[in-house]
């Protein structure tokens, strides 16, 4: 409710200011979840789509805490989940959806790190968390005005 009193009393330079702020953090985002989807499918020389596919599936369920056959499964949908949903966040259709979506992969990733961001393990902080804070920015307010399908904020 705040958020509405607060975008009924904006002018529209301000709404404009938030809409590309929105789109810079939705090509942002959206840009990295689809170079990402896309890498772990490029064929190499040494290796085709169908083995890299293989070979990141395996990884994952080896690493993933969960039964190998659900790190299997989640392997081989992640590559193109990640390339859908950036592609939809990125112009802007169905943004919130793909927010989340994004934000649920995100927290997967989290998990499956585990103590990795903690400071005496890792680094001092995961980028994940900031990507994460990204989402829900997304996902709350919507894609902003410059998208093929506009959204404003949550009523």
């Amino acid at each position: 409710l705040a958020l509405q009193a607060y975008s009924r009393n904006m002018k529209p330079s301000e709404t404009n200011l938030i809409s590309f702020a929105l789109l810079l953090n939705r090509l942002a985002l959206g840009a990295l979840f689809v170079l990402a989807g896309v890498r772990k499918l490029l064929p190499t020389e040494a290796a085709s789509i169908i083995d890299k596919m293989n070979g990141f599936a395996g990884f994952v369920a080896g690493q993933a805490p969960m039964p190998e056959i659900m790190g299997k499964a989640y392997g081989y949908a992640l590559p193109w989940v990640e390339i859908l949903a950036g592609v939809l966040l990125t112009i802007g259709l169905l943004s919130r959806l793909s927010a989340v979506l994004i934000g649920l992969m995100l927290l997967s990733f989290i998990i499956a790190m585990g103590p990795e961001w903690w400071p005496e393990q890792g680094p001092a902080f995961s980028k994940n968390f900031i990507l994460l804070t990204l989402c829900l920015l997304i996902a709350t307010l919507g894609s902003g005005k410059i998208a093929v399908k506009p959204e404003g904020p949550i009523k």
